[in-house]
């Protein structure tokens, strides 16, 4: 009977001990899972941050190349009535 007991108690401790061990493990994850979530949201708003700085930046920039094509348009429209211009007049004399 003693013998028996003694098996039972081992077993138990043995037991114990995994449960401990998926115990400190569960707390491990938990911590893990806790810092992926806080990396998770300060990438959330770094890239949020970044969002905010670039969109403006882009549409500026957007804005300048209008500009300048609206210009370099100008200017061949010019260029070709000026060609357009000498032509009749060379072709007219």
């Amino acid at each position: 009977m003693e013998g028996a007991i003694d098996a039972l108690e081992s077993e138990l401790g043995r037991r114990c001990e995994e449960l401990r061990a998926r115990e400190a493990e569960v707390d491990r994850l938990g911590f893990e899972a806790q810092e992926l979530r806080s990396n998770l949201s300060q990438s959330h708003r770094d890239s949020d941050a970044l969002r905010r700085d670039l969109v403006p930046r882009s549409r500026s920039l957007l804005d300048h190349h209008r500009a300048d094509s609206r210009s370099c348009l100008a200017g061949l429209r010019s260029v070709t009535r000026g060609e357009l211009l000498l032509e009749r007049l060379l072709g007219a004399g």
